[in-house]
């Protein structure tokens, strides 16, 4: 009986020991990672793909041999070596010394990538699919070769949501002018802006066919020299609709170099006005590339760009080369002195005036009639008559100049004031621009701080003011590469932005508010900065949570449970709204050490109005894929990411009960909830504290662990008893 109880009591612990480590390699286990699919510029054949390990188990590919087929090809047998816990496999046609990669590939393989769309499948040795992408959906084959890189949040390989063009060069030669980053982590979208192409621009506009309005279209040209697709590229007009280019819309959303792509109104739904619009073209981050705004409209007649200047033409040529057969170009109005002077107009007056350019220190005397000068603009779509208006510098600094003739400027128009004219006379450092109207009510004012180098004007490009030393007076202002140094952006500080920054809003108000509208607002941390990304952090009041973003990753020391007060403006990316800052100032901490609750919601049931804020989410484990998981509680799917290599992540499987704690955020692919912490992630059912994640409250029910080893040690209890009582009856009856 003894051996009997001593084998079973193997059997138990073989169980226990052996048993949790052993497991088949699962879908998404091995992901593909990144792909360089065109080859480097120094050679086509150069090509590689890149495998990363999503669990914290190596995986010995000798032991375990891996298959990957393009399409229903087998390329690649991958039997030797190791993909390290959580580490990157990178697979060459080429060696380190006839490749631009400065680090030797794990495998050399023959194969080839191809340029067109083709699927990619990885098998394990049991024949399992582990993941399945298309490709390309990313990267770009130009002049400089860029790599198609997986999120950092692996999901669907086949759409193209699932990728992004490398932004960084990792592992690559100095002298290699490509992006790529082999055996290393991807650029992170989320922490950096994406570098888009920005030679893409408006070409023409048929905003009144002669026929049907639904022959309306717009046209983009792409100016440079290499193809470029456009998916979730965004086109929109005056009233702010938007219209984001997608694959199901057309054969290909690829605009070729040196060609066109057409928009028509019959995808876009985008309803030009006859008398006066906006056309506004939007790269994937919603940075506005280009506009432009049209008055007067012609029947029959598109509006052409042709050598930078637009034009109403007879002659329509969508998809081909602009011709100006009938030309209406509008050009901005000289003053003229009146006749009488009249009365000064009581208003209401037009807020469409900017400043767009200032030269407060010329090369050579500043006593030039046309040394310093003063740029403004037209940003509306109507004629502003600017009689009586006043420019000025800064407050309590030269007489404002008071404009005495009927300055009247065309929409899309400059006018420059020169010192000559206005007798303005701009300090080199530390000095402000002003637009008044005639009763004398600020209406915008520039600063810029520190001293101007000579020669150099400040310009407003791109929603940012810039130090360049391309002087574009009257004409579109340019920034240039070498201008990049001496880059400086700051805040346009309106009258009405200023009335904004005076009334702090709820962030349920702000989340209402247009993009890049002024905002500030007040919460309290709910993640710092560094925690889920370099770049943004989380806050939150009674009404609403939202992201902060900082491209400059340069915060304040915050941490969770400060309470904040933001000025900015509001953004959005990936579908999530978010508040754009331009400078560490703009964060001001009011309070320390305040707390505030997690909402308890349901899996399924996750909308726009939990977006940004804390919550508390149990579940049902439904998948697991690597830093991936999927919970149900019932009411539906809910998908938890954790993106941060230092939470511990407690053992599970499919059917553990969970109960997670964190933000929920929102990508392109919809919404997701991101934990904090290692405790914001408990086994179980659990309540938890805001600060402190999960606390000590038991859990539902024991995991599968726990009850075979209780219901072992029932049977060995048992075993033992009835061992016992056959010794009691045996030496009774010797006795």
């Amino acid at each position: 009986m003894k051996k009997i109880i001593l084998i079973i009591l193997f059997i138990i612990l073989g169980g226990f020991f052996i048993c949790p480590n052993f497991s088949l390699a699962s879908f998404h286990d091995v992901v593909f990672n990144e792909l360089m699919w065109m080859g480097s510029s120094s050679d086509q054949y150069d090509e590689w793909l890149e495998l990363r390990n999503l669990t914290s188990q190596e995986i010995d590919f000798s032991q375990n041999n891996y298959t990957i087929f393009k399409n229903d090809t087998l390329i690649i047998t991958v039997n030797q070596n190791i993909l390290e816990a959580n580490n990157y496999f990178l697979i060459s046609r080429k060696t380190k010394e006839n490749s631009i990669l400065n680090i030797d590939p794990d495998l050399i393989a023959t194969f080839s990538l191809t340029n067109s769309e083709t699927n990619y499948k990885i098998f394990d040795s049991q024949n399992n699919l582990i993941d399945e992408i298309k490709a390309p959906l990313a990267g770009i084959s130009g002049d400089q070769k860029i790599s198609m890189e997986r999120n950092n949040e692996p999901d669907n390989g086949l759409l193209a949501s699932d990728w992004h063009n490398a932004q960084t060069k990792i592992n690559l030669d100095d002298s290699a002018n490509d992006l790529a980053t082999p055996r290393s982590a991807n650029s992170e979208i989320n922490n950096q802006p994406t570098n888009y192409p920005d030679q893409i621009f408006i070409n023409e506009i048929l905003p009144n066919p002669t026929d049907s309005d639904d022959a309306e279209f717009i046209e983009l040209y792409n100016n440079n020299s290499f193809d470029i697709d456009l998916l979730d590229w965004q086109i929109g007009d005056n009233t702010n609709s938007l219209y984001k280019i997608k694959t199901s819309d057309f054969t290909s959303t690829k605009i070729l170099a040196k060609s066109y792509f057409l928009l028509p109104k019959s995808i876009t739904n985008i309803a030009l006005n006859n008398d006066a619009d906006s056309v506004k073209l939007y790269q994937p981050n919603q940075n506005l590339l280009d506009q432009i705004s049209y008055s007067n409209c012609f029947e029959g007649q598109s509006y052409n760009k042709l050598n930078n200047i637009w034009s109403w033409s007879e002659t329509i040529t969508p998809n081909s080369q602009n011709i100006i057969s009938h030309s209406n170009q509008e050009q901005v109005s000289e003053p003229k002195t009146p006749e009488t002077v009249p009365e000064i107009p009581k208003g209401p007056y037009s807020k469409k005036i900017i400043i767009t350019e200032i030269l407060p220190n010329p090369k050579g005397s500043d006593n030039e009639p046309k040394g310093e000068f003063i740029e403004i603009k037209n940003i509306g779509l109507h004629t502003i008559d600017l009689y009586a208006w006043y420019i000025d510098d800064a407050k309590d600094g030269s007489k404002p100049y008071q404009i005495k003739t009927h300055l009247k400027i065309k929409p899309q128009k400059y006018y420059v004031f020169y010192k000559g004219e206005t007798k303005l006379s701009l300090n080199n450092s530390n000095e402000s621009a002003r637009i008044l109207w005639p009763n004398k009510k600020v209406i915008q004012e520039i600063k810029f701080s520190g001293s101007a180098k000579e020669g150099q004007s400040y310009s407003f490009k791109d929603d940012k003011w810039s130090w360049t030393s391309t002087l574009t007076p009257g004409k579109d202002n340019i920034i240039k590469q070498e201008d990049s140094e001496t880059k400086k952006q700051e805040d346009v500080k309106t009258q009405e932005q200023k009335n904004v920054e005076t009334n702090v809003m709820t962030i349920k108000e702000v989340r209402g508010l247009k993009r890049y509208d002024p905002v500030k607002t007040s919460g309290i941390v709910i993640v710092s900065p560094k925690i889920i990304s370099e770049n943004y952090f989380y806050i939150q009041d009674e009404t609403a949570g939202i992201q902060v973003y900082f491209s400059k990753k340069d915060f304040p020391d915050l941490k969770l449970g400060d309470k904040i007060e933001i000025i900015g403006k509001l953004s959005e990316a990936s579908n999530e709204k978010r508040i754009l800052i331009s400078n560490k100032e703009d964060i001001k901490i009011l309070e320390n050490n305040q707390n505030l609750s997690a909402t308890q919601i349901e899996t399924g049931k996750v909308s726009e109005d939990f977006e940004g804020k804390l919550v508390l989410a149990s579940g049902q484990i439904e998948k697991l894929a690597g830093s991936t998981l999927y919970i149900n509680d019932g009411s539906g799917t809910l998908k938890i990411y954790i993106p941060n290599s230092n939470i511990e992540k407690p053992k599970l499987k499919k059917g553990d009960w969970v109960t997670f704690q964190g933000i929920i955020s929102e990508t392109s692919s919809g919404y997701r909830l991101i934990p904090r912490f290692t405790s914001d992630i408990k086994a179980g059912k659990f309540s938890f504290t805001p600060a402190q994640g999960l606390t000590q409250i038991p859990k539902a029910g024991a995991d599968s662990k726990t009850l075979f080893i209780l219901f072992s040690i029932i049977i060995l209890i048992y075993l033992v008893k009835i061992n016992a009582k056959k010794n009691r009856a045996k030496i009774n009856k010797t006795s």
